[in-house]
């Protein structure tokens, strides 16, 4: 009857476990910001798996010149130096959910460039998870990085569970020069002014 009857089969569906992160400037924020501006960012989650995410765990690493103000930031605490929120959830496979992140410009450098990641995520059922193409840390130099892509893989040259965002200091520099070598009293002086900025985003 076209069966041998002593052998047969049993299927099982793997889930997906997916996650990406993108961080940008929230909308209306300046890329040029000065010393005691507030910098306002949002971090996306994007689910790319087939099963929900919940209670996802995000760390953000201040570089010199920003600093970050509990006040600020309802919902973010600071552990170990980084500010840290978790995205409750649950994002829904193929879902997404947006925190803002607040920071204050303090000086120093001329880019300042933030970094946010992933650093454990759980399912719909509360089990923590490891991400498909992506190991969730606090290490934001351990990992490639194409900025606001969340579609390519560690093989293809991106960690996508984490993503940077940039704003640059506004700072003015005078420089002023003279050619002349030796002179005397009454005699005219040429001199040269150039105005060096750094006030724009390259």
């Amino acid at each position: 009857g076209g069966d041998e009857d002593d052998h047969d089969v049993a299927d099982v569906t793997v889930p997906v476990f997916d996650l990406a992160l993108r961080k940008t400037l929230a909308d209306g924020q300046a890329s040029t910001v000065y010393v005691g501006d507030q910098v306002h960012y949002d971090i996306t989650v994007f689910n790319q798996g087939s099963i929900a995410a919940t209670d996802v765990a995000v760390a953000d690493t201040l570089p010199a010149g920003l600093s970050f103000d509990t006040d600020d930031n309802p919902g973010w605490t600071l552990a170990g130096g980084q500010p840290t929120t978790t995205v409750a959830g649950p994002i829904a496979a193929g879902g997404s959910a947006t925190v803002e992140l607040v920071l204050t410009v303090t000086g120093t450098g001329d880019s300042l460039v933030n970094n946010a990641e992933i650093t454990e995520a759980s399912d719909g059922g509360g089990t923590v998870r490891p991400d498909i193409d992506s190991t969730p840390d606090t290490d934001p130099a351990n990992d490639e990085l194409a900025d606001d892509v969340i579609d390519e893989t560690p093989a293809t040259g991106d960690e996508d569970d984490h993503d940077v965002a940039s704003v640059r200091l506004f700072d003015l520099a005078l420089r002023k020069t003279t050619t002349a070598g030796a002179v005397h009293v009454g005699d005219d002086v040429d001199f040269t002014a150039m105005e060096l900025t750094t006030a724009s985003l390259p």
